[in-house]
């Protein structure tokens, strides 16, 4: 009987004291998990100015963007936000008039578009002329600047379309003090412009530049028909009719003086 009573009095004593232990051993998750919390960094995310442009119209791939094919504008948004990806305000500062004309598209684009540095090639650019051209049909014909006609470089913008006129002495009459002056071709578009320094003109022979014009093989081939003596002018676009251009045949003749 005794020994019942003491197994007894061992049991609870036993069981009293590991009670105890059980209420005074702290909880670790809870510990845990409250340092975490108190030490997690609160994340500020700033916002920033974003300037963007939207196409207002479909542009093929290869395509010259105009200054009438887009819309500028600006946002404030976060940071983190998707839309910094197309944000061209650095771009636009490169460029001496905050235009994007004379850039083209690397894709087809659809109107509401985002151009993005990704999605626009710069004049500059190798890939350029690679992007520009037809290689079957079209060349990246190059005409010299005399310095007389350098104001041409300085008017001129990369991706507006020029006319193409021939000058020379009159065919009928060398005693006429004066020059033909036909036009050739038009909506040619410009793909490039170069004016010389002073040191570079004296190495290329008194040439102030040139310029670089898309045209198809027929349209080169109506240059390489000119006389010898002409002088191949070009000048912007001056929106008349382009049939003037489509009778260069009887042109051609009347250069050559038949």
């Amino acid at each position: 009987m005794n020994y019942r009573f003491l197994f007894t009095i061992s049991f609870l004593i036993l069981a009293v004291g590991l009670s105890g232990l059980f209420f005074m051993i702290p909880d670790d998750t809870a510990v845990k998990t409250e340092q975490t919390v108190e030490e997690q960094p609160v994340v500020v995310v700033k916002n920033t100015t974003i300037t963007l442009a939207s196409l207002k119209k479909d542009l093929p791939k290869g395509a010259l963007v105009q200054a009438e094919d887009y819309i500028l504008s600006e946002k404030d948004v976060p940071e983190n936000d998707p839309l910094v990806a197309n944000d061209i305000k650095s771009l636009l500062q490169e460029q001496h008039n905050f235009s994007l004309q004379g850039f083209l598209v690397s894709e087809n684009l659809q109107a509401g578009s985002m151009l993005s540095k990704e999605r626009l090639v710069a004049p500059d650019d190798p890939r350029f002329l690679l992007f520009s051209l037809d290689p079957k049909q079209e060349v990246a014909y190059r005409l010299n600047i005399k310095p007389n006609n350098s104001y041409i470089l300085d008017t001129l913008q990369i991706g507006q379309s020029v006319s193409l006129y021939s000058q020379q002495d009159h065919p009928y009459n060398d005693q006429l003090d004066t020059q033909d002056f036909v036009k050739l071709i038009t909506d040619v578009p410009l793909l490039g412009r170069r004016a010389y320094t002073w040191e570079e003109q004296e190495k290329h022979k008194g040439i102030a530049g040139y310029v670089t014009l898309k045209l198809n093989t027929e349209q080169v081939k109506t240059l390489y028909s000119l006389p010898k003596d002409a002088v191949v002018m070009v000048l912007p676009e001056d929106g008349k009719s382009k049939n003037s251009a489509n009778h260069k045949g009887s042109f051609i003749r009347k250069l050559r003086g038949q």
